[in-house]
Formats: structure tokens, sequence, C-alpha cells
């Protein structure tokens, strides 16, 4: 059995990203003797966040373009590849004949970084390597186990989320080298039920290969909350038209137009931040004067799980074009909060309409949003409690960290 785990991941446990790894990693620390966390794109100017003792972590760091462009040269001869010609035959246009051989060239940069830092590692007989993204990092850990030829000498395995697995978020393109990937995995766990059947319906060749795996929170029993003075909505992603938050601040703008004593009664708290911000903040300025916005910004993820644990928040509302499984939801929901999201991606997975919240189509209108925000607040104290109670089971009884990150490692340990 494996003492080690060799992790690949984007920024953590550098910044605030992936901060779901945080829980993650706890549970995986008592399952191997040493985990090496390979960081794929560390940004050292960023604090790196506390890990467990038996954690490693290795940056790779971006290169001036200079340095970058000098790198490249050297790789011209690389780029007659047989493997490389196979992946760029597939694209049709110059566009993505182009990016593929970006994400290529950025890989093997990436593959250069780390070879000179995990060589030692490498050799020894006894680790697991685990991408925790099915994209630019899950090629890399290919790269390295071609490298040093380790292909089908150690375990392989890779999440898969949402960005890094529909190919409607690659343009309509197949992402790169995925057969390729496929061939030489152990297994692909997409982190929702949608994103299996979605792969095994792509990739049937390689169904025996997909299997789900939820992510998982944790599940807090008690709370310390403060006296409730309003309706509480909360919103927790990043700002940006993916998210679409400002159409929650529409839906309010109607609310305040329509039924201008209710929003005296609403206090909305914001988490995140992105390029949509100031549009935001620029719309709440000027149409929502009724009701009370606080922009907290990007800040830690145990910072907005303290506010759940000491706050009464009675709503939490995710308005995403696409979705993977939203791991923000599943922590409300494990602090007892209802929520209102799209039927996108996985979120069907967690919110159960008029059970533990309100599932709106994809392509939802404002005045839809204005009457689930308020099927919500005028639930009577009985329905609340029990709408309240639902959230917290759906996430006590499906995405309980410690059970499902317990059950993830069990299995990948007992791989062939």
């Amino acid at each position: 059995m494996a003492k080690r785990l060799f992790m690949i991941t984007k920024n953590f446990p550098y910044g605030s990203g992936e901060s779901f790894i945080e829980s993650e990693i706890q549970v995986a620390a008592k399952k191997f003797e040493e985990i090496i966390i390979l960081v794929y794109r560390a940004n050292l100017k960023e604090k790196e966040r506390i890990v467990p003792k038996n954690v490693k972590v290795i940056p790779l760091c971006d290169w001036s373009k200079y340095k970058k462009i000098c790198f490249y040269i050297k790789l011209i001869p690389s780029l007659f590849s047989k493997e490389l010609r196979e992946e760029l035959k597939k694209h049709k246009t110059m566009f993505e004949k182009r990016r593929s051989l970006s994400f290529h060239l950025e890989t093997l940069l990436k593959e250069h970084q780390a070879v000179l830092k995990i060589r030692e590692i490498f050799q020894q007989e006894d680790f697991i390597i685990y991408s925790y993204w099915f994209s630019d990092t899950v090629y890399l850990a290919y790269r390295l186990l071609k490298r040093f030829d380790l292909l089908g000498k150690r375990i392989f395995v890779s999440r898969a989320h949402g960005y890094d697995l529909y190919q409607e978020r690659n343009n309509g393109e197949e992402f790169p080298f995925r057969k390729r990937i496929f061939e030489n995995i152990s297994k692909v766990y997409p982190c929702s039920e949608q994103g299996e059947k979605y792969l095994q319906k792509e990739y049937q060749q390689f169904s025996c290969k997909i299997e789900k795996k939820y992510l998982g929170v944790m599940i807090i029993s008690n709370s310390d909350k403060k006296k409730k003075e309003k309706f509480h909505i909360v919103t927790c992603s990043n700002i940006i038209p993916l998210k679409r938050v400002i159409r929650l601040a529409e839906a309010l703008k109607i609310i305040q137009e329509e039924n201008p004593e209710i929003t005296k009664q609403i206090q909305w708290t914001c988490f995140g931040s992105g390029s949509s911000e100031e549009e935001l903040k620029e719309f709440c300025h000027k149409y929502l004067s009724s009701i009370k916005i606080q922009f907290r910004g990007n800040v830690k993820n145990e910072e907005v799980l303290r506010f759940y644990e000491t706050t009464n928040v009675d709503l939490f509302v995710n308005l995403s074009t696409t979705e993977g499984l939203p791991v923000s939801i599943m922590e409300a929901m494990a602090h007892r909060i209802p929520a209102i999201a799209t039927e996108v991606g996985g979120t069907p997975e967690i919110v159960i309409d008029g059970t533990n919240g309100v599932l709106l189509s994809s392509d939802f209108s404002n005045e839809q949003l204005v009457n689930a925000i308020k099927k919500i607040y005028f639930l009577d104290v009985k329905h609340k409690e029990k709408i309240n109670e639902n959230a917290y089971e759906t996430s006590r009884k499906y995405f309980d960290a410690e059970k499902n990150y317990n059950d993830f490692y069990d299995e990948i340990l007992n791989l062939n």
C-alpha cells in the first residue's frame, strides 16, 4: 500500500483559491506518511496557508516572457513529436491548434521546473499521483510519469469538476490530450453524478475508469448565532459575468419598487470580487437605497464559515450559468441555510426544489427570481424551520467531508 501521495494543485496552499482542499488535506494527512503538493502556478507573494506537518509544498512559479521564449526556442525539435502531431490534427481551426500548442508548451515548461525538484521523489516506489483538476495539472502528471517511465507502474488518478470537464466550457472543443490521458490514468473522479454521466457518454470506451466522488464540507451541529434582525441574503462567489451576481441586485430592485416595505427588512452580504464588481457596486448604490448591503471582498474560507456560524442567514443565492458541484452551496446548507440556485451542472444534486431551497432554470427571468426570494421570505416559522433542517440534512447525508474524503482515499489506496 502506498505511503506517499503526490498531489498537483493549481495554487493551493497559496492565496485563497481551491479552499475546498483545506478540509480534504486534513483527512489525507492521516492516510499517508507523507504528502507532496506540487503547485502548478504558485504566487509566492500570496500568503501560504497552514498545512499538516507531513505535507511538503513544492511551488512552480511563472517565468518572465523573455525566459519563457528562450526555453520555448529550445523545444522546437519536440514540436515534431508524433504525440503532438496527432493532437493538432484533431483541431480544424488555426486558433484551436495554437491553443493546444500553447497548452502543450506551458506544460513542458512546468515539467522542466518540476523535474529539477522531484526527481528523488519519483525514484521511490510507494506513491500515488493525484491531480486535483482534469486539465493542465493532469497533463503535467501524465508528462511526469512518462518522463520517468512510470506510466502504468503507479496509481494515477484525477478529480474532474466543471471548467475542466465539459467541452462547452472549452469552446466546444475536446480538451487537449484527453484520450491519451484516459489511456494511461487509473481512475477519473467527477465531483457530481451529472459529470460522471457526461464523461461516460463522451468516453464510453473508458467508462470503467470514471466514478463519481462528491467533495465535502465540515458539518457543524451547533452554532452560536447572533439575534436575528433582518432577512439576511448571502452570496459567495467570484463577481464575474459567469456568476450573474448582478441579477440578484436587479431582482432586489424590482422588490424595492413593488414592495418597498419588504426591502427595508432585507440585508445582503456579498463575499467575493472580480471583473464585474464595480458594475455591481454602482448598480447597488444607484438603485438599492433601501437595502443594507455589505461587500466583504475576497476573504479566507475560514472567515466565511465563521460568519455562517455566528450570523443568522436566511438565504444563500447562486445564479451561475454553469457549475461543477458548488461547494459554496454545501457550506451554506451545512449551516442550515436554504438556497436559491440555477439548474446547471451538478447543482440539482444539492438543491431540491421546494425541499431545501428553490431551483431556477438556467435562463430564469428576474420575475422568477423575485418570486423565489418572496417564497422564502414569506415562509411561516414552521416551514422555515423545516426547510432549514432539510438543508442541513442534505449536507450531513451527502457532503460530509470526513466521510467523503475518507471513502475517496480508501478507494485510491486500494486501486491495483
